[in-house]
């Protein structure tokens, strides 16, 4: 039976595949088997110590990205959600791209300024976007009441723009269906096959140690 050949995917997100964080490992084992010469990976970069796929991962900057951890970050989220700071240009992306011409973006949806970057990026190559949702990024994302709104059309721009949209339980589906006014589709988090169950014992020994803490 001929193998099946496997489209370019371009992952431009906020969260990159690594052991670290729920959307990112949730990436890692996802395409944990993939053909490294179909996947490039762009976003932050990745955290020291932790496995990363053995593919290309570029580094890709947003604008003003130093105000993050500061207390200006609320303000640059709200300026953020009015269209007043940019994005990466489309010409530094495909700079990081160079020869690579994917048929594919991925994305998880948790950072807006990510998600609308991979939008943006997947509609002017002409692929598809390919959105996972394992949380509601506007609950993360705080800012003044008078940017909430541009923040809520910002995020079902890009949600309902994407062509796959995985989430992560029906009651994630669902409330999302109502939030944005279309459906997505259901897909589990995918677990390590390294992953095994605790021991009866071991177990109580840490419910004992929890109680007595």
């Amino acid at each position: 039976m001929p193998t099946m050949i496997k489209p370019y995917v371009l992952i431009l997100s906020g969260e990159v595949p690594q052991t670290r964080n729920a959307g990112a490992i949730l990436l890692y084992h996802l395409f944990s088997e993939y053909p490294i010469d179909s996947l490039c990976v762009m976003g932050p970069p990745t955290d020291h110590g932790a496995k990363v796929l053995p593919c290309s991962y570029c580094e890709l900057k947003m604008p003003m990205a130093r105000f993050d951890n500061t207390r200006f970050s609320m303000y640059k989220r709200s300026w953020a959600a009015t269209g007043l700071i940019p994005l990466p240009t489309h010409r530094r992306i495909l700079s990081l791209l160079g020869s690579f011409k994917p048929r594919i973006v991925v994305a998880v949806m948790v950072s807006t300024p990510w998600i609308l970057t991979a939008e943006r990026t997947a509609r002017l190559l002409g692929v598809p976007l390919v959105l996972i949702v394992h949380d509601l990024n506007e609950e993360f994302e705080k800012v003044f009441s008078w940017a909430k709104r541009g923040l809520f059309e910002q995020n079902r721009r890009v949600y309902r723009a994407a062509a796959r949209r995985l989430c992560v339980s029906p009651e994630m589906e669902d409330y999302l269906a109502n939030r944005y006014s279309v459906r997505g589709e259901v897909m589990y988090p995918n677990r390590s096959e390294d992953l095994q169950p605790r021991s009866p014992e071991m177990s109580r020994v840490l419910r004992a140690a929890m109680m007595k803490g």
